[in-house]
């Protein structure tokens, strides 16, 4: 596996949002544009092309954010790699951000994915 660039989406956001001094009612969308931004953003690897790698994702799983999971990694995914690293678990096309037992998840139905 070739060395990589991760995005600690967790880290950088925070800062966005602290940046910016936002209140609540502006949360989502200010944040809504910061993850935009962040997944805009790509690496070049001469092996692999154009790729994203994001690390501490806990971040987009936050219910006040209302952030579609699969829909943002489906439509930044069509034209670069997306790596994520994470400790959550996939089981029958859903990802569980703590375990099976957890409310916390995505439906990944749809999403193209290899875990390694």
């Amino acid at each position: 596996m070739p060395e990589l660039t991760f995005v600690n989406v967790g880290l950088v956001l925070s800062e966005k949002i602290l940046e910016e001094g936002l209140d609540s009612p502006m949360l989502d969308f200010a944040t809504d544009d910061f993850i935009q931004e962040i997944m805009s953003r790509h690496e070049f690897h001469p092996e692999i092309g154009n790729y994203l790698a994001l690390t501490n994702i806990g971040i987009l799983f936050e219910p006040c954010l209302k952030y579609n999971i699969p829909e943002l990694f489906k439509s930044h995914s069509r034209n670069k790699i997306l790596f994520i690293h994470t400790q959550a678990v996939i089981k029958d096309d859903v990802l569980y951000f703590n375990d099976p037992s957890d409310n916390i998840t995505a439906d990944l139905s749809g999403v193209h994915y290899i875990i390694v």
